[in-house]
């Protein structure tokens, strides 16, 4: 069995690397004899966190995205296509996902919407089967119209929340609610230290005021807790989806940071509380059965939270004494 895979990974994001990482496990789990070709934005990012994991690339070939920097490497994007056509042709089976692949952004023939679209009208040609794996879909209707057809109408879609599936219902395509591949991550082995109370904090920018996240950071320091900040994206070219650069502020004296998404990862077992509102903040959370104070930033996260039965708080009200209540509130009977 030959199949394409197409995810988000080498864009130093632990959420799609950890689906990429549990995508491919699966595929290998069902059938250990499966040759994966797999795209990526940065094969040595890829390869890096992969290998950090354990998992062996034997049965792995990793392949650049198409484009990468056309204007300036024109020709090298050619060649770049011409691979992403022949895999394709070459595969039994195509499929893209999970995450929050399909969202807009205003880059003309760039955008993620044309750029999906058009690796789905290949597998078409070719008449390969496609299939969306627990995707999200953050894209409006408006947006999406124009490019639905060729993304969705040969393809078996499965979704990884409700409003994914609403939204795709109503454009008239049907799908089905699969949850995050993160859920089947096998969690390494948890290490407490009894002297000192862990508290990790998986925060993105644009959401929480400063001064809330600051007031919690000091307080956790004067009770004498442990606190650690992880980030869960450190993308290389985009700023603001930097996690690092945003969580530096509250680097008081006293607190720690993870320097990477591995030891971001790492990290998780030793940590007694999260408060996060990263989605696989929350998902970890869950896989490794940390009590979460938990910030919903959206609808994905709402519905992971609602669907699981967890309580959340809303960052554009919410004060640091209410986080630290819940805080409290989900600690005391364990502790």
């Amino acid at each position: 069995m030959k199949i394409v895979l197409f995810t988000a990974t080498g864009a130093e994001n632990l959420g799609d690397e950890l689906i990429t990482l549990c995508e491919i496990q699966r595929f290998l789990l069902m059938d250990n004899n499966t040759q994966i070709t797999l795209f990526s934005h940065d094969i040595n990012r890829t390869k890096r966190f992969l290998l950090s994991q354990k998992l062996s690339l034997e049965q792995v070939t990793i392949q650049e995205y198409f484009p990468n920097g056309f204007r300036t490497h024109p020709i090298r994007n050619i060649w770049l296509f011409w691979q992403t056509l022949l895999s394709i042709k070459k595969a039994d089976h195509v499929y893209i996902g999970g995450g929050g692949l399909l969202y807009s952004k205003n880059e003309e023939w760039k955008s993620p919407l044309f750029l999906w679209s058009l690796r789905s009208r290949i597998a078409r040609f070719f008449w390969k089967p496609l299939t969306y794996l627990s995707l999200g879909v953050t894209a409006t209707i408006d947006e999406l119209k124009p490019f639905a057809s060729s993304l969705f109408s040969w393809a078996e879609i499965t979704v990884r929340d409700q409003e994914s599936q609403s939204l795709l219902h109503e454009l008239g395509y049907q799908s089905r609610v699969q949850r995050d591949p993160v859920f089947d991550f096998f969690p390494h082995e948890k290490s407490h230290t009894p002297q000192q109370k862990t508290i990790g904090l998986a925060l993105r920018a644009g959401f929480l005021d400063n001064s809330v996240v600051s007031d919690i950071v000091r307080w956790l320091l004067q009770k004498n807790y442990d606190v650690l900040l992880l980030p869960h994206s450190l993308h290389p070219t985009d700023e603001s989806a930097h996690d690092g650069y945003y969580l530096q502020q509250f680097l008081f004296p006293g607190v720690r940071i993870a320097q990477s998404i591995e030891q971001t990862l790492e990290s998780y077992p030793s940590c007694d509380a999260i408060i996060g509102m990263r989605l696989h903040s929350i998902i970890l959370s869950l896989v490794y059965d940390i009590p979460l104070v938990a910030v919903s930033y959206g609808k994905k996260t709402q519905s992971i939270l609602e669907q699981n039965g967890i309580e959340y708080l809303n960052p554009k009200t919410v004060t640091a004494p209410e986080i630290l209540a819940l805080l409290d509130k989900k600690t005391q009977k364990i502790w």
